[in-house]
């Protein structure tokens, strides 16, 4: 069975780089059940900084081709920022990336 959209996070694609045995990573799971990929520009942005070779960063940029990518603009940082002071007053608080994250999960 298909999983749908699916919105990944940067720990899944660091996760596939790191292991030897990429068919048994979530990411390769996904990339066989799901019918579309996404990740948000935070992530690529995140997964860009931290190749930390040309090797890598060519890999990297080859990978996320993949996806499709999920821009980050006006509307969505008043919403990221309303997540932010809801935490913030929970003492729940999150990175800021993964704050942005979070409210693209909600759409």
């Amino acid at each position: 069975m298909a999983a749908g959209r699916v919105l990944v996070d940067t720990s899944i694609i660091i996760d596939f780089f790191r292991k030897k045995k990429k068919d048994e990573t979530l990411l390769h799971r996904l990339l066989k059940n799901s019918s579309t990929l996404y990740i948000s520009v935070i992530t690529y942005f995140e997964l860009l900084c931290g190749a930390k070779s040309e090797a890598l960063l060519n890999d990297t940029i080859q990978l996320l081709q993949l996806f499709e990518i999920i821009d980050f603009s006006e509307p969505e940082a008043k919403n990221a920022a309303n997540i932010f002071q809801d935490l913030k007053s929970r003492n729940s608080m999150i990175g800021l990336a993964d704050i942005f994250i979070i409210y693209r999960l909600q759409l």
